[in-house]
């Protein structure tokens, strides 16, 4: 069985490619996911090392942790871990732009300054081992 290994600076994470190649085919088809796949396809071995260039494997490696798919290995703590034993964190205003609490300025601040300045907002989703330390964090949507 093939394994698509992608590393960073906090993990090493390691998938089945089939697990990967289904990931990919069910995201919606872009110059990006075309890219990852022609290069999955034209790998040698059984293991295919996923270049830190390729930052849209994020978002597949994102997807795929939440589906419990793959492991980790954890360099702060150096031990492994199943993605089902994760732990998973929002990014900034959390991962549903749709679900976002802000909060509101009422009173008499509120009416001699003015309205209150809209920041521009993000949020994401990002998974840690059970030591706390930050395995991966993806920024998945901006205002």
């Amino acid at each position: 069985m093939k394994i698509v290994k992608y590393e960073t600076t906090d993990a090493v994470f390691q998938f089945a490619l089939q697990d990967v190649v289904t990931g990919l085919n069910s995201r919606a088809p872009d110059d990006d996911t075309k890219e990852l796949m022609d290069f999955l396809a034209v790998q040698p071995g059984d293991v295919i090392d996923i270049p830190q260039e390729k930052k849209s494997f994020l978002y597949a490696a994102l997807d795929l942790l939440a589906s419990n798919k793959g492991s980790v290995f954890c360099k702060a703590c150096e031990r492994g871990y199943q993605a089902s034993e994760l732990a998973s964190f929002p990014v900034g205003a959390g991962e549903n732009p749709l679900k976002v609490k802000v909060g509101c300025r009422d009173g008499l601040l509120n009416r001699i300054l003015g309205r209150q300045k809209r920041m521009p907002l993000f949020g994401g989703k990002g998974y840690g081992c059970l030591e706390g330390h930050e395995l991966i964090s993806v920024v998945t949507w901006r205002t």
